[in-house]
This record gives structure tokens, sequence and C-alpha cells, in this order.
């Protein structure tokens, strides 16, 4: 993901224009998400179930093949050498950071076990921090945080995200666990998300044009929490 960023922000220079990218990018990753539960409940229904990341393959060689073709090449003029150690120490934290999240439920939230891991989750991620403020070429500078548009971007979508990919772990459990659809039944079922990701997010970068970022993402993360808040009064009787 942030690969593909990287290219789309070196390729278009034009400001409009890479408004417009990133708004196709944004709603070609929001299908992408949507889409994966139909696709994936169809390949459960007809194939072994490691399929679904099998079909992975032929997609990433596509991609592969298409860049090689269509992409300028580019180069950063400093040639930075890569951030191994912070690389290491975010995939650590994050790890163990969503390990305890996924697994807090089955254990429970004030098991030894979930405390620990949240506790090696904030150790590495601290450590992280620690390291990517001393080391001289970071993989995150952490100064960017002392922008409070850039926080507040970063922090807004991190939230949808995470909000938009539990939804779906939900809802994927109340259509076939509580409602009794099959994998492919249920992966229809939350194609209206789809839909409308497709539909609206590359409408995105002319809404800013109009009324502004902040009105956008605020009335955004309104929708988000509305949509969420509703979704909490689902039970085992809802329809």
């Amino acid at each position: 993901m942030p690969a593909t960023l990287s290219i789309i922000t070196n390729v278009f220079t034009d400001p409009a224009e890479r408004a417009r990218a990133i708004a196709i990018w944004a709603g070609m990753a929001g299908v992408g998400v949507a889409l994966g539960p139909v696709v994936g409940g169809w390949l459960l229904e007809h194939f072994w179930w490691g399929s679904v990341f099998l079909i992975n393959l032929p997609i990433v060689v596509l991609a592969l093949v298409s860049g090689r073709l269509l992409l300028a090449e580019s180069r950063h003029v400093s040639g930075r050498a890569l951030d191994v150690v912070g690389a290491g120490l975010s995939m650590a934290g994050v790890a163990a950071l969503l390990w305890a999240i996924i697994e807090a439920p089955e254990h429970g939230w004030d098991d030894a076990t979930t405390i620990v891991s949240f506790a090696v989750a904030a150790v590495l991620l601290g450590i992280f921090a620690w390291w990517e403020r001393r080391v001289e070429a970071p993989m995150l500078d952490l100064a960017f945080f002392r922008d409070a548009r850039f926080s507040a971007a970063s922090g807004s979508i991190a939230l949808v995200f995470f909000a938009l990919f539990g939804s779906f772990f939900l809802f994927t459990q109340l259509l076939q666990f509580v409602l009794g659809y099959t994998a492919l039944e249920a992966g229809l079922r939350l194609l209206p998300i789809s839909i409308v990701l497709g539909a609206v997010s590359p409408l995105s970068a002319r809404l800013v044009e109009w009324v502004g970022t902040k009105a956008v993402v605020t009335s955004g993360l309104v929708v988000v929490a509305v949509g969420l808040g509703m979704t909490a009064t689902f039970s085992t009787g809802s329809s």
C-alpha cells in the first residue's frame, strides 16, 4: 500500500491529477476489500480453503509485469539504506498488538496472556519509536506527527480501516453462523459496501475541491460512526 501511494505521487505531479489518482486508488482499495468475501466465499464452496491465498499469485504476477511495462523508472536522490531494524520492530510490535486484540475475546481481556501480549506490543512499539528518533535514515520519521494535519489524517484512516476490517470479520460471522448463510451467500450480502465504496470514492477529490478536506473527512467519519452505532444494536434475532 505505501509503495502504490509513493508511485502515484511520483507519476502524477499535477495536484489535480494526483488528487483524482488517489481517489481512484482509494476506490479500488475499497472495492477490493469488499469483493474479497465474495471471491473467497465462491472459492470455499468449490476448492480447498488454501485457494483463498493462491488466487493472489496470478494477480501479483500481472501487477509486476504491468508495472515493469508501464511505470517510469525513478530513484530517490539520497539513496538511503533500508531501516531493517525499524521494519522488524514495527512488524513484531503490530503483530503482538493484533494478536492480543484478536485473542482477547477467547482468553479474556483480563487474562494474563492478553495483558502480557499488550505489554509486549507496548514495549516493542516503544523501542521502535526510540529507534526511529535516533537512526540516520528512519523508516518512519516521527517528526511528521508534529504536523496536526498529518497526525489527524493518519489517525483517521487508521481508525476507519480498523473499523472496516473489524466489521467485515463480524459481519461474516453473523451472516454464516447466526443467520445460516453459506460463505458465498454471506459474501454476496456484503456487495452493497463494495458498490457504495466504488461509486463514492472517486468523487472524494471533487468534493474536496468544492467544500474542503475537513468537511469531507469529518462527514465521512460521522457516517462511519453512525453506521457502527446501528450495527451495535444487532442481536441474534436480527434479520
